[in-house]
């Protein structure tokens, strides 16, 4: 390793909590210009990360995303009906006083990393289980109801609000709240189906398969179902390792032998 990027890494890894760019430079007495190659070629490497000016080493960041995650679980635990909270605390409370635009990029890449869901009305755990009301619960059984009496090639937001003569915003915002809970597994396009129904279908595909290889192309005929459908069906359960994929190609476990949910 050069000499300047092991310095660079150094003076980063000092500082659990990151360390802004000036304060490199003047740890290690050198302009902005005479450490960029350094920090490019230690971004290739991955040895380092940077949010907004903002570095730590990978180990750091690695450290700060479980207390983030610890924190988060902690909010959850003490409200698990409500669904996002609030960024900025979710930072303070994990000891990172940071400028929004550099909270702003970590959540990014904590987004990007699947570790959490992020919207405009704040964060939450990618793991955590929301606790449904009474009402909202009903309402997605009726979802589910739907969804589980459509085979495989199940309705889409908009056609569900028809059959069940709802608000299209209203059903949006269940089949969300319905994916949080793990009622329901909500995937791109519009498409989703109850949890029950992924074990269903991922029975018939084994069924199918009979461990063998199989294309999406044949994934889609044998369920009968279009590729709208099946491409986010398999690659939800690439995600989740129930799918191992090959190319083009994958193989897939049986509903006894995968991970169920919790």
């Amino acid at each position: 390793m050069d000499k300047l990027i092991a310095k660079l890494i150094e003076a980063i890894e000092k500082n659990p909590q990151g360390i802004e760019t000036n304060s490199i430079c003047d740890v290690l007495r050198k302009t902005p210009q005479q450490l960029g190659d350094a920090f490019e070629e230690a971004l290739e490497e991955d040895l380092i990360v940077g949010f907004a000016g903002r570095w730590l080493t990978i180990e750091n960041w690695d450290a700060l995303v479980q207390a983030i995650t610890d924190v988060m679980r902690g909010f959850h635990d003490a409200k698990p009906a409500q669904v996002f909270f609030e960024t900025r605390a979710i930072f303070e409370n994990a000891g990172l006083v940071w400028s929004p635009k550099q909270i702003d990029r970590a959540t990014k890449r904590l987004v990007e990393d699947g570790v959490i869901y992020g919207s405009p009305e704040g964060i939450r755990l990618a793991t955590a289980k929301l606790s449904l009301t009474p009402r909202q619960r009903d309402f997605v059984q009726r979802i589910k109801t739907e969804l589980e009496s459509s085979g495989f090639s199940t309705p889409n937001p908009h056609r569900l609000s028809q059959r069940l003569q709802a608000p299209i915003q209203a059903v949006e915002e269940i089949v969300k709240l319905g994916g949080f809970s793990g009622e329901l597994v909500v995937l791109d396009d519009g498409v989703m189906y109850s949890f029950e129904q992924t074990l269903t279908i991922q029975s018939a595909l084994h069924n199918f398969a009979k461990d063998k290889p199989f294309s999406a192309g044949q994934a889609r005929d044998w369920l009968e179902v279009s590729r709208r459908h099946i491409i986010p069906l398999l690659e939800y359960y690439d995600q989740v390792g129930i799918c191992q994929r090959n190319g083009d190609l994958r193989t897939i476990q049986s509903a006894e032998s995968a991970p169920h949910q919790e």
